[in-house]
């Protein structure tokens, strides 16, 4: 039953390209991760934010000098 089903099915390369794309996303990511194709500027980007403080203004978070 199942065999004649899989034989005459024109549906059943959906699945196939599915996982092939599945499968290429998931070499694009482990790739990024462990490769470290990054931005080289992205961690100093995040070290140069400010924090802003409980009781500063509007303007000091905009960082405007008073």
């Amino acid at each position: 039953m199942f065999t004649e089903f899989l034989t005459q099915g024109n549906l059943l390369v959906w699945p196939l390209v599915a996982l092939a794309i599945f499968f290429t996303v998931f070499l694009g990511v482990l790739m990024q991760v462990f490769l470290g194709w990054r931005r080289p500027r992205a961690p100093s980007d995040v070290t140069r934010l400010r924090l802003a403080d409980d009781d500063s203004s509007p303007a000091d978070a905009e960082g405007v000098a008073r």
